[in-house]
């Protein structure tokens, strides 16, 4: 199986996590690296899944087939803060 990722997005989520988590900052740029890969590899192989993530990072499977598959990564520039919910009504059409 072939991933693709934006290599921009993933040394700017990296940098992201490292600053904003206190658990990523005890980690190397090539161990978060091999995580978020990781996470890639983990979402590829299951055709049931099409996002996944943890620490503050989300990787979604947005173009894939049986040889490839490529993913975006979005982080949550809320992490570690504390949880707020908010609710909003409205009529459906």
């Amino acid at each position: 199986m072939k991933i693709t990722y934006n290599r921009n997005s993933m040394f700017a989520t990296i940098a992201f996590l490292r600053k904003q988590n206190p658990t990523a900052a005890k980690m190397t740029e090539l161990e978060l690296l091999r995580h978020i890969e990781g996470s890639m590899m983990e979402c590829a192989d299951n055709d049931d899944c099409i996002y996944t993530g943890t620490m503050g990072y989300l990787v979604i499977k947005d173009d894939y087939g049986y040889e490839y598959a490529h993913f975006d990564i979005v982080v949550d520039p809320s992490v570690c803060m504390p949880y707020e919910s908010v609710s909003i009504e409205y009529s459906c059409r």
